[in-house]
């Protein structure tokens, strides 16, 4: 059943240009996708899949049963990570994971003592994962179904099978939610919570005024590069999505955090390890990941005593919509988004339109 698979993928990250990130979510819903029609439903060949067959996946899913290749997957990957370690070591990770897994060190400290072992962000990541069968959500199963219809157009398009069974098969329903944000209020307690008495304050708090002052993704967070000029040029040359640039502009606030970090910790930092020029490093010297920048926010959300769900991607969320209440037009916001389409950035004038209807309720006489 995967016979074109290795193909396709190829297809994506030569022609399409797609991140290694893009790449691994399509491989994440194909896999267990293929693993499905051939141990469940005991399809042998890819001329054999029908639209009936792709509707029982979808509802596979929506079942809440994530698939058991999948888990099997994870655990082989964990397994492997472990396989990599000597005998001494291993114990010690094991024991490290053990009081993770009963809820005695949390997240973050089962990282740093894990990063000063020398494992890789991939591995601790697979070691990290805990086994929970918990239910899909709706924009993962949509999201699912878009790859298994592009996977079938490639096929189709390549006459490598004769029919295309997703052709007229209508995508589950999405209901838009309108983004999660934090006040300016609630952004500032967060960054002023940062205690710089410990070094890495400096790094966590240059983090958190890049996530809110450029609206940055986690993963373009990740990956920024130093910039020696960018004190003059007052721009981030952030690597986007389908490997290209944007400039994103960044006030005093953003560049004194920066000189900031590089000034007291990061010189330390990069002399433990190969770090290849990014700007936020580990405590041992590595590329940060994103787990660790998770952990970070929970950190100081915690310490500035708000109790909402703050996660990376929220700080977007609440860059793009306090620059449009603020009054920025809608193509600059989606330019410094990154956005290919307008149409993904529309979704934070929903915040203006719901505020606009509450004050009509309070005060219009005939409401």
């Amino acid at each position: 059943m995967k016979t074109y698979l290795k193909d396709y993928i190829t297809m994506l990250r030569v022609e399409k240009n797609l991140s290694p990130n893009s790449i691994s979510a399509y491989k994440s819903d194909l896999e267990p996708y293929l693993d499905f029609l051939s141990n469940k439903q005991s399809l042998t060949d890819l001329e054999e899949i029908r639209q009936i067959h792709i509707r029982e996946y979808i509802r596979y899913l929506y079942d809440g049963k994530i698939p058991d290749e999948s888990r099997k997957k994870k655990k082989k990957e964990k397994k492997a990570a472990l396989a990599k370690l000597s005998k001494a070591q291993k114990e010690k990770v094991e024991k490290i994971l053990s009081t993770f897994d009963s809820g005695t060190l949390t997240e973050i400290e089962c990282e740093a003592k894990l990063e000063k072992e020398q494992l890789n962000a991939n591995d601790i990541a697979s070691l990290m994962e805990k086994d929970k069968k918990k239910k899909l959500k709706t924009t993962t199963i949509v999201r699912s179904f878009s790859s298994i219809r592009n996977y079938h157009n490639f096929l189709s398009r390549e006459d490598l099978v004769k029919n295309n069974p997703s052709q007229l098969l209508d995508p589950p329903k999405l209901q838009k939610k309108i983004p999660q944000i934090l006040s300016v209020i609630e952004i500032e307690a967060i960054i002023n919570a940062v205690d710089t008495k410990g070094l890495m304050g400096y790094r966590d708090k240059a983090i958190l005024e890049i996530l809110y002052s450029a609206g940055l993704r986690v993963s373009e967070l990740c990956d920024l590069l130093v910039q020696k000029d960018l004190r003059d040029k007052k721009m981030l040359l952030v690597d986007s999505k389908g490997k290209k640039q944007r400039l994103v502009p960044v006030g005093k606030k953003v560049i004194k955090a920066i000189d900031n970090y590089r000034k007291k910790i990061r010189a330390k930092l990069e002399e433990k390890n190969v770090h290849e020029g990014y700007l936020f490093l580990s405590n041992n010297g590595k590329q940060l990941t994103r787990m660790t920048v998770n952990n970070i926010l929970k950190k100081w959300t915690q310490a500035a005593g708000i109790t909402k769900k703050v996660y990376p991607h929220i700080f977007r969320h609440s860059f793009a919509t306090h620059l449009l209440d603020g009054g920025a037009g809608l193509r600059s916001v989606q330019e410094m988004l990154g956005h290919a389409d307008i149409s993904t950035t529309q979704i934070y004038t929903h915040h203006d339109k719901l505020f606009l209807t509450s004050e009509v309720q309070k005060f219009h006489p005939r409401w």
